[in-house]
């Protein structure tokens, strides 16, 4: 009995939705019988029914910060292992987790997605595409000849056949920019 007191006591000054959540466990009390067998078994009850929301929000905060940062994340492997880690702890539907992943994914493999004929219809499958056409797409781009950056003057000029000037530009009086 003085156990169930203490009990009582303690849920009473719970607040917002912990008094909402300790109400039906007072009444428990008041009746008699003790909803937990000791603290332990109070905590896990409590940190199962607040703690997991908690989990869940933060779980969305960072899906929606990695759907708006995909150009932060790195590779696509990467961006798709962060998400599917935080998509786990959400309870977000299929649909819905197949959209956000869409939306973080990089802008030219999102345009290559619209308009091709791959089977996009659920979340597994558009990650195995995505995966397959962002290494097709970086290989594609390492295969790619490099093209030629602006040269020095002095390159430019021996490429040409010509000297660089060496004296001062007639018009402003500066050294070898003409």
């Amino acid at each position: 009995m003085p156990s169930d007191v203490i009990w009582m006591t303690i849920l009473s000054k719970l607040t917002e939705g912990a008094a909402a959540w300790a109400s039906p466990h007072i009444v428990k009390l008041a009746g008699g019988t003790s909803p937990w067998a000791d603290y332990g078994a109070f905590s896990t009850a409590f940190k199962d029914h607040f703690c997991a929301a908690d989990d869940k929000k933060a779980a969305i905060a960072e899906l929606v910060k990695l759907c708006k940062a995909y150009r932060k994340v790195g590779t696509v492997q990467e961006y798709t292992a962060q998400f599917n880690a935080a998509a786990a702890q959400t309870d977000f539907g299929h649909e819905d987790k197949h959209e956000r992943y869409c939306s973080g994914l990089p802008p030219r493999l999102q345009d290559v997605l619209a308009t091709s004929a791959h089977n996009i219809s659920d979340l597994t499958k558009i990650q195995k595409v995505s995966l397959s056409l962002n290494q097709a797409l970086v290989t594609r781009e390492e295969e790619r000849p490099k093209s030629f950056g602006w040269k020095k003057k002095g390159e430019k000029a021996a490429a040409t056949g010509k000297k660089p000037f060496p004296g001062n530009c007639y018009i402003c009086g500066q050294p070898r920019h003409c």
